[in-house]
């Protein structure tokens, strides 16, 4: 506990003091008027502690006058105390006890002798100050409160700093009661300007501070100075506000100059102090560090474009063509701002060898970004990973390959050579079917006309045999003609009948004699 005593104490050592290095500690103390002849305190008696109530706790007051014997009255913010007054208090020698502390006890606390010697307490309560924001913004040309929310008992004094400087009241820095009451709890900036970027900070028993930063523009940024980062799936929107209906904003492109509001891809809106600049498909190229313009004020935004890696068929070789012996690459087309890449590239989960076979290469300006196979192996099969990453953002890139063996080109070559062997020995076999079938069938009947005379009249001799009549077998040689000339009717060739000659000759006329020798 710290003891302050004063020697020869005046009215005008009155006033506020601390116990400690800052204001928390601080208490009011009372020096009242000497005291009639014989009642001069002693030094003793101007001790002074000090009291901070804690809520719902009892608080003890000392007064030595009263445990000497002397008759004392007790005073609150110079209204007497009496005995019964409230039931809280309890008077007893030589102090003062308050149960059940309260923040509304809080206070300057008497105690004064008949004599009008006394001692004087102040009793203060816990101070409860609602903490202010790290960071708040203020508008340009606008008015600008800080409130510092204090709620305690007696009520306290505040003092602000700007800075570490204590801050000093002018036409522009305003300062008025807060909530409660509190004298200079309020502190009202007019007609900021980019100056008054600073830390405000006020004191009381405890601290606190809020850091102004004036803006005058604010851009869509989700956390000022970390930029935008451009989906090409979607349009790209930028806006700025002024804070200010009547200044209009400027856009410009680093690099590229003022922004052509002519462009069919971009739109320029204006809603109250906010402008807006919209790209519809957007691409790589549209990303950069764009710079807003209202008056003499000015924000800059920077554009990202969103990292992608993707396979380049072009420039790849073809999964059909990964032939072991011929020459392969596999392309990575990379797309992102901001565009230094780095690129490192892992065969099946392992970094990649590269040597006078494997080689990386530069394409489309970036370093790596082709692997080059000349000649391929069975060994190279695998899967490929290449992590690109550009300091903003990281992606993967993955390709799996298969590499044939050296023949393996010609197997399709060889299954349609095997195929069309199949297909001819069937059609072969079918045909020489077909052929036999027709060969076993009868034999179609012959005309007359190329049948020999004898022939002809044998066949017509048979023609006119009565019904039942035994037929005389053929001579020897002759069954086949026989045979023909028995045939039945509809197998019988389409030519004219035989002379009726023909038909009166004997039956079995020997085949070498001549019809006219019979």
């Amino acid at each position: 506990m710290s003891t302050l005593y004063v020697a020869h104490a005046q009215p005008g050592h009155s006033g506020d003091y601390s116990c400690g290095i800052g204001l928390h500690d601080a208490h009011r103390l009372r020096v009242l008027p000497l005291s009639p002849p014989g009642g001069i305190l002693s030094r003793r008696d101007s001790q002074q502690d000090c009291h901070h109530l804690t809520p719902n706790k009892s608080l003890e007051i000392s007064c030595e006058l009263s445990s000497t014997g002397r008759s004392v009255t007790w005073y609150k913010d110079d209204v007497a105390l009496h005995q019964g007054q409230r039931e809280r208090y309890v008077f007893g020698p030589g102090r003062l006890v308050i149960q059940d502390a309260r923040i509304s006890d809080a206070g300057t606390y008497t105690c004064l002798g008949s004599g009008g010697a006394g001692v004087s307490v102040s009793v203060a309560a816990p101070i409860a100050i609602e903490p202010m924001p790290a960071f708040q913004k203020a508008r340009v040309n606008k008015s600008f409160s800080i409130l510092c929310n204090i709620d305690t008992e007696p009520r306290p004094r505040v003092s602000w700093f700007l800075g570490d400087s204590p801050l000093t009241p002018s036409d522009r820095l305003i300062l008025s009661p807060g909530k409660n009451g509190v004298e200079n709890a309020k502190l009202t900036i007019l007609h900021v300007t980019p100056q008054d970027r600073n830390t405000d900070r006020l004191a009381s028993q405890v601290s606190t501070q809020l850091l102004v930063s004036v803006l005058a523009i604010t851009t869509n940024e989700e956390h000022k100075g970390q930029g935008i980062t451009i989906d090409p799936s979607e349009p790209f929107v930028l806006s700025c506000d002024s804070g200010q209906a009547s200044v209009p904003v400027k856009w410009e492109k680093e690099g590229d100059g003022p922004i052509a509001e002519d462009d069919p891809r971009l739109k320029v809106l204006e809603n109250k102090t906010t402008w807006s600049l919209t790209i519809d498909k957007p691409t790589p190229k549209d990303a950069g560090k764009y710079k807003c313009t209202a008056g003499a004020d000015s924000a800059e935004i920077d554009a990202f474009f969103k990292l992608a890696a993707t396979l380049s068929e072009r420039q790849s070789t073809a999964p059909s063509a990964w032939v072991e012996g011929k020459e392969a690459y596999i392309a990575v087309a990379i797309v992102g701002y901001p565009n230094k890449f780095t690129l490192t590239w892992t065969k099946d989960d392992r970094p990649l060898k590269v040597d006078d076979r494997v080689t990386t290469q530069k394409f489309e300006e970036v370093e790596d970004a082709m692997i080059r196979f000349k000649p391929l192996t069975t060994e190279d099969a695998g899967k490929y990973v290449c992590l690109v990453d550009n300091g903003k953002e990281h992606v993967e890139f993955e390709h799996t390959v298969e590499v044939k063996g050296k023949y393996a080109a010609l197997l399709p070559f060889i299954g349609i050579c095997v195929e069309v062997a199949v297909l001819c020995a069937i059609v072969y076999v079918v045909e020489k079917k077909a052929l036999g079938d027709a060969m076993r069938a009868p034999v179609s009947a012959v005309s007359a006309s190329e049948l020999p005379h004898e022939e002809a009249e044998e066949a017509a001799g048979h023609a006119g045999e009565e019904p039942g009549q035994e037929v005389p077998p053929a001579p020897e040689g002759q069954e086949d003609e026989h045979a023909a000339a028995n045939a039945p009717p509809h197998e019988a060739a389409a030519e004219p009948a035989p002379p009726q000659e023909a038909a009166d000759a004997p039956p079995h006329a020997p085949a070498d004699v001549p019809p006219h020798a019979q």
